[in-house]
């Protein structure tokens, strides 16, 4: 289940009970789904990967074969879908306010994605997704070995679309296992970070009915957001390198990318 309205605007009905509306909420056969406001959309994704788009002119919609039986998020996961529920009513399009700063002040550059002593990631070849808030453009980024022996990125001139977060992308590239240094920087300041770089076998290991979830797309955005709740907030920033493979295809995945741009709180857990 996904959508675009308030919450007041949709109806889901079991029987004579009415149910919540959360994101990743699975259907059964014999649901109702009921939308009220002309303008609001209710999206539900079938086993086969097909959208139905439930509108206030074909409502109530009855599902009447939901395919497979109600599996592992029927009852898991519960804290997980009640959060990107909620970031999803909060609203990650309505504009943010910028702040400028004249006669000589600066906002500093800081990176909620990196809110502890040291971020992880898992080593591969991949591209590296950043942002960052405050400073002035045009920016530079270098990441190097934390010897500084070694310089795997150096781009300066870096110009950004503005606004309150300012988003970034390489090409691919390989991270060794190790020890790392980011720097951002303007005409001003640098912001220094400390990166550890994990192999795979060294990573959290989801707990297995996490593993069992489908579709993929599903599992993925699950798996990122699970990562947050390990190990305090060492992880956010591998789970914004996954949320951004997904995001293009995958609306949920956009929720967990803006809310760790901004810094939001995240779930402490994900089996309420």
């Amino acid at each position: 289940v996904d959508f675009s309205g308030e919450l007041g605007d949709f109806i889901l009905e079991r029987g004579d009970q009415q149910i919540p509306l959360e994101i990743y909420r699975e259907l059964q056969s014999g649901d109702r789904a009921s939308v009220l406001a002309e303008s609001s959309v209710l999206s539900l994704k079938q086993d086969d990967g097909n959208w139905i788009e439930v509108r206030k002119n074909n409502s109530p919609y009855l599902i009447r074969d939901a395919g497979r039986p109600p599996g592992p998020m029927a009852n898991l996961w519960h804290g997980f879908r009640a959060w990107l529920t909620r970031q999803r009513v909060e609203g990650i399009d309505r504009p943010v306010v910028s702040v400028s700063f004249r006669g000589g002040s600066h906002a500093h550059i800081h990176m909620p994605l990196v809110s502890g002593a040291t971020a992880r990631l898992q080593a591969g070849t991949r591209p590296l997704y950043l942002a960052w808030q405050g400073g002035q453009g045009p920016y530079q980024v270098r990441l190097t070995t934390s010897d500084r022996t070694k310089v795997l990125l150096d781009q300066s001139g870096i110009s950004t679309p503005g606004g309150n977060t300012q988003p970034f992308q390489t090409a691919p590239r390989t991270l060794e296992p190790g020890q790392y240094r980011l720097m951002i920087g303007d005409a001003q300041e640098w912001l220094t970070l400390a990166i550890e770089v994990l192999p795979p076998a060294a990573l959290p290991v989801p707990p297995a009915p996490l593993a069992a979830i489908a579709p993929s797309e599903v599992q993925q955005t699950l798996t990122a957001l699970w990562l947050t709740t390990q190990h305090g907030d060492d992880w956010r920033l591998e789970a914004y390198q996954r949320a951004m493979s997904l995001e293009g295809n995958h609306p949920p995945a956009r929720l967990l990318r803006y809310s760790l741009e901004q810094g939001h709180s995240l779930p402490s857990k994900g089996d309420d």
